[in-house]
């Protein structure tokens, strides 16, 4: 046990150390006449516990105490007095110190005992703290005592002039390695991130954990803004190194928005928020973006928020509906499929499109919720048009990354087929190359395990990305949707031939190929003549509703029947007093 005695008296600092060291001999004494030598010694060296004097050449009474605790918040203080009063004991309690006692009772091993009870309360006292204080999982100031810390800040900073700023971080894939991963992975992402941000503030700045995949960090008396964006940008350059989570390697970003006080806010709160605008217009900017807040965010600002809490209601209230595309063969221009598109219908602005909401619902979170919604909605659909006896064709959904890589996803699938009894081969996912840019080798067990269970992978917009070519190597996949850029610019000599090329490649795959965005017979021509299998676009049909899809099947349906009629007739096949029964309107 390291003590520090604070006593000018040496007739009773060797009474002291005597006792101490009569009742245990690893019990070592510094002993230092004055509070200024006090507040020296915490500064160089580490001691377990202090034994204070009241009454000091530089300080008398319970002042002694509050400057001993500003100096060491954490070290136990018990006080030696030669005043044995009872009021002086209850104010000295009230200020935190772990015990009082008598000069006359420091004597042997009851006093060695005391000092050893009043050790651990100060580390039970210190636990209970860190509990309330700080996050357990990252050891980073939680919401609360960040929340404290920054009004201290902001009144330090209103009364020096200093300038301060605030930082707040927004992780961007953190939810795609909880879906993918599990939270056990997401936690360990968590605590390494803490770490890497704790390596780049100043030993004085402030780093929190404000919740979820959100951090924040203080740093006080900073020259200009551009101190500020120097941690910024160490903290973007952190995360450029992957992380190994259990075996797998995952990278992620951060999204940064910075406030400045006093220039952006008279309040800690104010400050607050206002760098919270800033992260999001740094994530709509998008990844691994750090913004500054300005005055004309606010507008955005409130926005945003508008429109999330529309569309928070919008889920709640089902306020979606599904319309159809048809997809028809490129030869017999017959209908093969169909592509469902969620729209929503917004009490005020009417039908939405899907571009009005999907890229905002991914950005908050909220998009596993549509799919979810859609995934129901389109089995229902197809269960009534199998009721009806129609000849239904495979529907696409155009699936988010986000909810393909929910470690749920397998299950939620079966239990949607065997609830519904729907057939999974009339189900197909249309994916973006934001899907296969998560991690490899989970994207490639999902991919695979879905299309074992029956459900069509096809890749939309090929052509556009990165790495289009590997992805048709690397991941189960049962065809393309070329992109629609090249759709509108057919006819140019380099266009058709990359066209030609694409498709070319995926039949050597035994891959389909589609073309989408089919606008004109011109387009519908050149894709059929460069080998696309099917097309899709408002040439061919418009997005439609349930009840005209079937309208749609009926027409096609008496349109076939007709056509095997005029067939017979012509060969003489077919009379009006013939008992022929094979072609009708329930077989056809």
């Amino acid at each position: 046990m390291e003590v520090l005695v604070v006593e000018d008296n040496e007739a009773d600092v060797e009474m002291v150390t005597i006792s101490l060291r009569r009742a245990d001999k690893g019990i070592n004494v510094t002993a230092v006449p004055s509070l200024g030598d006090a507040k020296e010694a915490l500064d160089t060296g580490s001691f377990d516990i202090a034994l204070l004097d009241l009454s000091l050449p530089d300080s008398y009474g319970l002042g002694s105490i509050k400057e001993l605790q500003r100096v060491s918040e954490s070290l136990p203080i018990v006080v030696l007095s030669g005043d044995d009063n009872e009021h002086t004991a209850l104010s000295a309690a009230r200020l935190g110190v772990e015990d009082y006692i008598a000069k006359g009772d420091s004597i042997g091993q009851p006093f060695v005992r005391t000092l050893r009870y009043a050790i651990e309360r100060k580390k039970g006292e210190k636990r209970l703290r860190d509990l309330a204080d700080y996050d357990q999982l990252t050891r980073l100031s939680n919401r609360q005592r960040f929340n404290r810390q920054l009004l201290k800040a902001v009144g330090h900073a209103e009364r020096s002039g200093e300038l301060m700023a605030l930082l707040f971080i927004d992780l961007n894939e953190f939810k795609a390695v909880n879906d993918t991963l599990g939270h056990h992975a997401g936690d360990e992402l968590l605590s390494q991130v803490a770490v890497r941000f704790r390596n780049c503030v100043r030993s004085g700045d402030l780093v929190g954990r404000i919740g979820g995949d959100e951090f924040a960090i203080l740093a006080e008396a900073i020259t200009s803004p551009l101190d500020a964006e120097i941690v910024a940008d160490k903290i973007i350059e952190s995360l450029q190194q992957p992380f190994v989570l259990g075996g797998h390697t995952v990278k992620i970003g951060a999204s940064i928005g910075i406030s400045l006080f006093p220039h952006d806010a008279s309040d800690a709160e104010e400050l607050l928020t206002r760098s919270d605008v800033a992260m999001y217009q740094a994530k709509r900017n998008g990844r691994n973006k750090v913004m500054f807040y300005s005055a004309k965010f606010n507008e955005t600002a409130e926005a945003r928020n508008r429109r999330l809490q529309e569309l928070t209601q919008a889920i709640a209230h089902e306020q979606f509906e599904i319309f159809y595309q048809p997809k028809a063969c490129a030869k017999t221009h017959k209908l093969v499929g169909l592509e469902a598109l969620v729209r929503w219908n917004h009490p005020e602005l009417g039908m939405l499109d899907p571009d009005k909401f999907v890229q905002f619902a991914e950005e908050n979170g909220m998009i596993s919720a549509i799919d979810e919604w859609v995934l129901q909605a389109v089995a229902s659909d197809i269960v009534r048009w199998q009721d009806a006896s129609l000849d239904t064709v495979p529907v696409s959904i155009n699936v988010s990354a986000s909810h393909v890589l929910r470690s749920d996803i397998l299950s939620e699938m079966k239990n949607l087929f065997d609830q519904t009894g729907v057939d999974p081969h009339l189900v197909r996912f249309d994916l973006t190359e934001s899907v296969l840019q998560a991690e490899h080798t989970v994207t490639q067990e999902a991919l695979q395990q879905l299309q074992e269970m029956g459900v069509n992978i096809w890749l939309n917009d090929f052509g556009t990305g990165y790495s289009a070519m590997s992805y048709l190597n690397d991941f189960p996949l049962d065809g393309i949707c070329i992109a629609r850029t090249f759709t509108s610019t057919l006819g140019d000599r380099k266009t058709n031939a990359i066209v030609r090329s694409i498709v070319t490649l995926a039949h050597n795959l035994q891959l389909g190929v589609a073309g989408i965005g089919v606008e004109t017979k011109e387009q519908l021509k050149a894709l059929k003549a460069l080998g696309c299998d099917m097309v899709q676009g408002n040439f061919y049909g418009v997005p439609m509703r349930a009840d005209d899809v079937r309208e749609h099947f009926l027409r096609e349906r008496r349109d076939t029947v007709t056509g095997i009629m005029r067939t017979l007739n012509a060969s003489g096949q077919y009379s009006t007093s013939s008992n022929v029964t094979t072609v009708g309107a329930d077989n056809a």
